[in-house]
């Protein structure tokens, strides 16, 4: 499986900022904001890895526009 390197940055051990603290606001339009948390989650390939074996993956087809 290719994974895409350095996502969350390079610690060996999954963690996560959960006060947000590096937390900024991008204001959109209309009163719309989109909200940008760098650093947020470390340890990618470990992450990663507890994901994959730890997730029950399926796929369905679904109709839509008579196809």
């Amino acid at each position: 499986m290719r994974r895409q390197l350095a996502l969350f940055g390079r610690s060996d051990e999954p963690g996560f900022d959960g006060a947000f603290a590096r937390a900024r606001r991008i204001e959109l339009a209309d009163g719309a904001w989109v909200e940008e948390v760098p650093g947020w989650a470390r340890g990618h390939e470990a992450l990663f890895d507890i994901l994959e074996r730890g997730t029950r993956w399926r796929s369905e087809r679904r109709v839509m526009y008579e196809r």
